[in-house]
């Protein structure tokens, strides 16, 4: 018997500003581990790199700051130069997380 998936839950998610609008954050995680995975594997550095940058700003905002942790991470070794494959166990963390965020695949 497996055990139930933990489910990340924003810390902001009853921040009046931030309530609103999280649901649509949610909903475009399963869009951006897609394109993650995509990105990285043909070895598009620079959106790849764009879009973890983007996960980084938007992860803090959103009441995830584990999102901003690992995808600045990642975005650090892009940033330095390092081929992208030095990434995939940092990446395979970020994508972990974000598939357990409360809601995600919801709609």
């Amino acid at each position: 018997m497996s055990e139930p998936r933990p489910t990340h839950r924003s810390a902001l998610a009853e921040h009046p500003d931030v309530k609103a609008v999280l649901p649509v954050f949610v909903g475009r995680l399963r869009g951006h581990v897609a394109r993650l995975r995509q990105l990285h594997g043909a070895g598009n550095r620079e959106e790849f790199r764009r879009l973890v940058h983007q996960l980084r700003g938007a992860g803090k905002s959103f009441g995830f700051a584990p999102i901003s942790e690992r995808a600045g991470a990642i975005e650090e070794v892009v940033l330095a130069g390092r081929p992208l494959s030095e990434v995939g166990r940092a990446l395979e963390e970020l994508i972990a997380y974000m598939e357990h965020v409360e809601g995600y695949g919801v709609g």
